[in-house]
C-alpha cells in the first residue's frame, strides 16, 4: 500500500537501438549540434535518446570543490549516445568498490518521436537520482523505458556525490551543497535550451526517489532554484527527512584530511591539499567513516546549512517554511507502506519510484498487476506535469488543507483500489516532540 499526501522496480527490456539517416535526430544549441539515437518504450513506442550532453565544466583541478560552472560550447556534432557515473563508492553486497569519474557532468534528454514530427511543446518531467548523496546516476536508477510511454520531454542528469559534491569547510573556502548547485546549473540548462527539444520551458516538473526526492524537496528552499521548475514530486524522502541535512561537515573534512596528510589549521590550505590528491585515494579516505555503516550507508557527506555567500540553503528547512520562504508552486510527496524497514523484502524505500523510472538493477515485470501499477504511475507523473492537478484511476484527489487539523491521503493499495483517506496526524507527533533530543532543541528552542 502506497499513502500519498496532496498527492501522493523493475523491468528488464531489450530496447532497439539504432542510426537513421535525415535531420530529426540533430538537435541544434546554442553549445552546438548534437545527434540522437532512436530507442523503443516498454510499450513500443519510439523515442530519440540524446545522452551525455555537457551542462557544466568537467569538475576537475582547480574546480574539484569548486561550484559548478557551465559548460563551453563544442565543434563539430556530439554523438549523443554515451552515459556517465559520477565517482563514487557503493557499500553495497555484491557491489563494494568504487566506480564513475569526476568528469561526470551530463544530462539525457529523451523525445517522444511523435513530437519531433509535431509543433506543440510537451511538458517536462525531470528525474532526480537518488542514492543517499553517496553514490548512484541515471543510467542505473532513472532509465527512460517506463516514462517515455507518456508524451513528455523526459531529462535527468549526473550530479557530485559524497565528499566531491557535498564537502563543506563551514566557511566561503568550501561552503558546501555543490551537489545541489550542480543540479540547478542541470535546471538552468533545461530553461535555457530544452525548447530546442520540443520541450517547454514553462512547464518543467521535477521529480525524485530516496535522495533524489530529498533534493527535489530543498528546491522548494533554495533561491537559486526560483523559477526554474514548476511542480515537484518526492517519493521517499523529503528535506525534513533526518538524513536530509549532515552535521558537522568541517570535523568529517578534517577526518578525511587527516587520513591523507592535508590536515591543516587554514581550511584553504586544507582544500588545496585535497584537490591533489587523487581521486581513488579520496574516496578509499572518505570509505573509512563508514566504519560503523559497512552494510547500509547513510548520509556522510550530504546537504549542510551553508555560511558562504552564495548559499543553496541559507538555514534549516524547518525554520524557512515557518518564516514563509519557499518556492510556492505544486508538491506532491508519497511514502510506501513498509518505508522504515528499508532494505527487508517488502513494499519499501523508493520501491514505488522504480515503477515509473525503470531502475536497472531491478528484474523484468512479469506480474500483470504489477504492469498495470507501472501504467498508472506513469500516467499519473505525465497527467501533473501537464495540469498541476494530479490523479490517479479518476479519484478526486483533494489537497492538504493547512487550516483542517487532518491530513488528506490518497492511499494504493493496488493498481484498481484507490481512494481518499484522512489522518490526523503522521506517527505520534506529540510524543515525539516531548522528547529532550537534539533536533527537537534546534528547531523548537522553546524546549530547550
Amino acid at each position: 500500500m502506497v499513502k500519498i499526501l496532496y498527492l501522493v522496480p523493475i523491468l528488464y527490456c531489450i530496447s532497439l537501438v539504432y542510426y537513421v539517416n535525415g535531420s530529426e535526430n540533430r538537435i541544434k544549441t546554442p553549445q552546438g549540434t548534437v545527434r540522437g539515437y532512436y530507442k523503443r518504450s516498454f510499450g513500443g513506442r519510439q523515442f530519440l535518446a540524446f545522452e551525455g550532453i555537457p551542462y557544466a565544466k568537467p569538475p576537475v583541478g582547480n574546480l574539484r570543490f569548486a561550484e559548478p560552472e557551465p559548460a563551453d560550447k563544442w565543434t563539430g556534432q556530439l554523438i549523443g549516445n554515451r552515459t556517465y557515473v559520477c565517482l563514487a563508492y557503493l557499500p553495497l553486497p555484491g557491489f563494494k568498490g568504487i566506480i564513475g569519474a569526476e568528469d561526470c557532468l551530463y544530462l539525457y534528454v529523451y523525445v517522444p518521436l511523435t513530437k519531433i514530427k509535431g509543433d506543440e511543446n510537451l511538458d517536462v518531467v525531470v528525474h532526480i537520482h537518488g542514492g543517499a548523496y553517496q553514490f548512484g546516476a541515471p543510467s542505473m536508477m532513472a532509465n527512460p523505458d517506463f516514462i517515455m510511454d507518456q508524451d513528455v520531454v523526459y531529462v535527468s542528469f549526473n550530479y557530485r556525490l559524497s565528499i566531491l559534491g557535498f564537502l563543506s569547510t563551514e566557511d566561503n573556502v568550501v561552503s558546501g551543497n555543490n551537489g545541489l548547485k550542480d543540479q540547478v546549473l542541470a535546471l538552468k540548462w533545461i530553461k535555457d535550451n530544452i525548447k530546442f527539444f520540443g520541450g517547454n520551458p514553462n512547464s518543467v516538473t521535477i521529480t525524485g526517489s530516496s535522495a533524489g526526492a530529498s533534493s527535489v524537496h530543498h528546491h522548494y528552499f533554495s533561491p537559486l532554484s526560483k523559477g526554474l521548475f514548476h511542480r515537484g514530486f518526492s517519493q521517499s524522502g523529503t528535506a525534513f527527512s533526518p538524513w536530509s541535512i549532515v552535521e558537522y561537515p568541517l570535523k568529517k573534512a578534517n577526518e578525511v584530511a587527516g587520513y591523507l596528510n592535508c590536515t591543516s589549521d587554514s581550511t584553504k590550505d586544507m582544500v588545496d591539499c585535497l584537490r591533489k590528491v587523487s581521486s581513488v585515494d579520496l574516496l578509499n579516505a572518505m570509505t573509512k567513516l563508514f566504519r560503523y555503516l559497512d552494510a547500509i550507508p547513510l548520509v556522510i557527506f550530504g546537504p549542510v546549512i551553508e555560511n558562504g555567500e552564495n548559499p543553496f540553503l541559507a538555514d534549516h528547512p524547518y525554520k524557512l517554511i515557518k518564516k514563509g520562504k519557499i518556492n510556492d508552486v505544486p508538491w506532491v510527496t508519497s511514502s510506501v507502506k513498509d518505508e522504515g524497514i528499508f532494505p527487508t523484502v517488502c513494499v519499501g524505500h523508493g520501491d514505488d519510484g522504480g515503477l515509473i523510472f525503470k531502475v536497472i538493477s531491478s528484474g523484468p515485470i512479469l506480474d500483470p498487476q504489477d504492469e498495470k501499477f507501472m501504467k498508472h504511475l506513469t500516467k499519473f507523473v505525465a497527467d501533473y506535469a501537464k495540469t498541476g492537478q494530479p490523479s490517479i484511476n479518476n479519484v478526486e484527489w483533494l489537497p492538504v488543507d493547512p487550516d483542517s487539523e487532518e491530513i488528506n491521503t490518497l492511499e494504493i493499495d493496488s493498481p484498481d483500489k484507490v481512494f481518499m483517506t484522512k489522518m490526523k496526524h503522521i506517527g505520534a507527533m506529540e510524543f515525539w516532540d516531548s522528547l529532550p533530543i537534539k533536533e527537537n532543541e534546534k528547531l523548537y528552542p522553546e524546549l530547550r
